[in-house]
C-alpha cells in the first residue's frame, strides 16, 4: 500500500510500512517519478502567477506606447495636410483628398492636435464632394456615392455637401441616371470632331471639314451644329463655283473680243511689213 505526502514544491509517495516485500530502494525510485510528475504541474502555476503580474502592468504600458505613437505621427500629420492645402490650391482635387486623410490618420483629434485634425477633416470634406461631382457629371453615380459615404462614415459626419449630395442621388429623377459614361465619352468625341471640322473649314480644306462633320453625325444622328457646318461648306462651295463660273465666262469673252481687235498700226516702221503696206 502507497501514501502520498504533499508538500509546498513537491509531492512524494511512499510506501506503507505495512506492505511487506517493499525494500528501500524501490521507494527511492517511486519517490523520484513523483517528483517528476509533479514539475510541470509546478512550472505551469509559477507561469501563470508571472503571466498575471504581467498582463496587470500590460495596459499602462500599451496605452504608454499609444501616446508616444501618436506624438511621433503628428509631424508627419501636418506635413501631410500642408501638402493637401497645396493640393487643394492647385485644383489637384485627387491628390489633396489622398493627403487629408492621411493627415487625419496622423493626427489624433487631442488638445495638441485637433485643430489640424479639424482641418484636414473640412479639406477631406471639400476635395471629396468636388470628386463625388465630377463622378456625377461623369454619369458614374455609384462611384459617387461611394466617396461620399466614406467622406461621412469615416472622416466627417458634418460634412453637409456631402449629405445632400447623397439625398439626392438617393432622390429618383434628381439626376438623369441614363448618362453613363459611355454616353459621356460620345459627346467629349463629339466636341473634339466639331471643333477638328471646324478648323479644317476656317483653313480653307473643305473636304476634310465635311468628312469630321459625317464622322459627327455617324455619332450623333441629330446633330445639328453638324449640319449647318455642312450647310456652310456647301454654301461655300456653290459661291466658289458661281465665281468660277463668271471668271470662265468673262476669260473666253474676252478671248472672242481680242480676236475682233485690230492690231495697232506702228508708223514708222522700217521692213517688209511696212513695204507691203505702203503698196
Amino acid at each position: 500500500m502507497r501514501l502520498m505526502k504533499i508538500t509546498q514544491n513537491e509531492v512524494t509517495v511512499v510506501a506503507d510500512s505495512r506492505e511487506p516485500g517493499r525494500s528501500s530502494r524501490w521507494r527511492g525510485r517511486h519517490r523520484q517519478h513523483a517528483r517528476a510528475r509533479a514539475l510541470p504541474s509546478i512550472v505551469a502555476a509559477l507561469f501563470a502567477l508571472s503571466s498575471a503580474t504581467a498582463f496587470a502592468q500590460n495596459p499602462d504600458n500599451i496605452a504608454e506606447r499609444e501616446v508616444q505613437r501618436r506624438q511621433a505621427g503628428i509631424p508627419a500629420g501636418e506635413a501631410a495636410l500642408a501638402r493637401g492645402k497645396s493640393a487643394m490650391h492647385s485644383r489637384n482635387y485627387t491628390v489633396a483628398y489622398q493627403e487629408f486623410k492621411t493627415a487625419i490618420a496622423y493626427l489624433p483629434d487631442a488638445v495638441v492636435s485637433g485643430r489640424a485634425h479639424d482641418e484636414a477633416a473640412d479639406g477631406v470634406c471639400k476635395s471629396g464632394t468636388v470628386l463625388a461631382e465630377a463622378r456625377i457629371a461623369q454619369g458614374d453615380h455609384a462611384g459617387a456615392e461611394a466617396i461620399l459615404s466614406e467622406i461621412i462614415n469615416r472622416y466627417d459626419p458634418n460634412c453637409r455637401k456631402a449629405q445632400e449630395l447623397v439625398a439626392n442621388l438617393r432622390q429618383p429623377g434628381y439626376f438623369n441616371k441614363t448618362v453613363d459614361a459611355g454616353f459621356i465619352n460620345k459627346v467629349e468625341e463629339v466636341k473634339r470632331l466639331l471643333a477638328e471640322a471646324d478648323g479644317y473649314y476656317q483653313s480653307g480644306q473643305y473636304d476634310k471639314a465635311m468628312k469630321s462633320y459625317d464622322r459627327v453625325l455617324a455619332l450623333d444622328p441629330y446633330n445639328t451644329a453638324a449640319r449647318r457646318g455642312q450647310e456652310r461648306i456647301d454654301n461655300t462651295k456653290y459661291q466658289y463655283g458661281e465665281e468660277a463660273y463668271d471668271e470662265t465666262r468673262a476669260r473666253h469673252l474676252w478671248k472672242v473680243e481680242e480676236a475682233w481687235q485690230q492690231p495697232v498700226r506702228k508708223y514708222g516702221a522700217v521692213g517688209p511689213a511696212a513695204d507691203n503696206k505702203g503698196r
